[in-house]
């Protein structure tokens, strides 16, 4: 009802823009013919009385209409009357001495003849156009999405892959993810026993913590495709362009399984139904994709595609109980901020595209950099490193990396972060 109501309003705009476009355009073709009737009319007895009392200088008699030239330089127009004829009005005329001929209509010049000709295509062309592009526009967004739209970004499988040696510091959380690794791997162990791969799983921490990363490192570890969207990419205007674009994008992960898909900040689509604001657009979205992850089509089968389907948040409290619950995402990964230790591997980890001084002390770095997620830890390297391009020197000190920490701190309480503290640190 809201895409109908929302259609009929966008039509209804367009078709009165369209209407004053045609009316612009028409008035605009008969102005050349409008010029020629300027002249005021009289009464056809004036032409009488005026030739009676000498007035009249000439008169040029036409098929319908008169047009009379006066002696004091003047001029008026006049109709004829049917019944009376132009014979009679040349007696008239003859009576009192005025001099009469045939009204001769001027003929245009080339020019004008051109310039009359583009006014009217113009007034006819340009309302078609709008109203061509008007309709192309409006029934695209009304008839949804094309069947080879898709929201997704499919990453080329890469030939060197480092998987889980590109993350540091989330050990609890990648051996809950080696799990469905070896699920993707070898499906048939898990067979034998009667074990179910997780058919969603959601990675839940504080920004920065290297949920994104996680969740290609699974693909990249475990050899499969990878599709990775937003959350965001799936809100529309009109409802039902959300629904259609997750069906698209579970039959082109089940065109390519074993597939991983990976929606980043899914709370954009799975609030919790029944709160305050409600949005249409978005309820058939999350229904679509409960649909998708637990509907007839996905019970277990043994011929059936695996499609694991990675889900982000850093606000897990806010996402409805239906996605949540088990046989849609069955495991929830908390990805907490790194300890000491943590922070320290992943400071080696992005040291390694940088020329470090041969006596870098990290862990003395690791340890001034509390409560600092993997991106605050990558973007502490790197400032280093343009702390020591601007102090030209040759490789980055461990006081290059200090003052990017206190800088990186600073920056913190300017803008009052806060790191979560008191997040779970570990999921049993």
């Amino acid at each position: 009802m809201a895409s109908t109501a929302t259609f009929s309003r966008l039509a209804a705009r367009a078709a009165r823009r369209a209407a004053r476009y045609a009316i612009s355009g028409v008035a605009l073709a008969l102005a050349p013919i409008a010029v020629c009737d300027q002249r005021r009319e009289e009464p056809f007895s004036k032409i009488v009385d005026d030739a009676a009392a000498g007035r009249i200088s000439a008169v040029s008699v036409g098929a319908d209409r008169c047009e009379v030239s006066l002696r004091d330089g003047g001029s008026y127009a006049a109709k004829h009357v049917p019944c009376l004829g132009t014979d009679w009005l040349a007696t008239r005329l003859r009576e009192h001495g005025v001099r009469f001929g045939a009204l001769q209509i001027p003929e245009l010049s080339r020019d004008e003849r051109r310039k009359v000709i583009a006014k009217g295509l113009f007034a006819i062309l340009a309302p078609a156009a709008y109203l061509y592009f008007a309709y192309k526009i409006l029934t695209k967004a009304s008839q949804g999405p094309h069947q080879d739209e898709s929201v997704a970004n499919r990453y080329k499988k890469k030939e060197k892959k480092r998987g889980f040696a590109a993350v540091a510091g989330v050990d609890k959380a990648k051996q809950e993810l080696q799990e469905v690794v070896a699920c993707l791997k070898d499906t048939a162990a898990f067979e034998r026993i009667g074990a179910r791969c997780p058919r969603g799983v959601l990675l839940t921490g504080p920004s920065g913590t290297g949920k994104t990363l996680l969740a290609r490192c699974v693909a990249e570890e475990a050899d499969v495709e990878f599709l990775s969207c937003s959350g965001s990419a799936f809100v529309e205007l009109f409802v039902g362009r959300g629904s259609a674009r997750v069906r698209n994008l579970f039959a082109k992960a089940r065109s390519l399984a074993p597939c991983v898909v990976f929606i980043d900040e899914i709370d954009a689509i799975a609030k919790a139904r029944g709160m305050l604001s409600h949005n249409d657009e978005r309820e058939q979205t999350l229904n679509q994709i409960l649909c998708e992850l637990d509907g007839f089509e996905a019970k277990d089968d043994a011929g059936a595609p695996l499609v694991v389907l990675l889900a982000a948040t850093n606000r897990p409290e806010i996402l409805d109980d239906a996605l949540v619950r088990p046989g849609r995402l069955d495991r929830c990964v908390v990805v907490p901020l790194p300890d000491a230790a943590g922070r320290l591997a992943i400071l080696r980890v992005h040291s390694e595209r940088v020329r470090l001084a041969p006596k870098v002390d990290l862990a003395r770095v690791a340890t001034r950099a509390d409560g600092f997620s993997g991106a605050d830890l990558a973007n502490v390297v790197n400032e280093g490193a343009l702390l020591a391009v601007r102090g030209s020197a040759d490789a980055v000190t461990t006081g290059h990396l200090l003052d990017a920490v206190a800088k990186a701190q600073a920056a913190k309480r300017a803008t009052g972060r806060r790191g979560f503290r008191d997040l779970v640190e570990e999921c049993d």
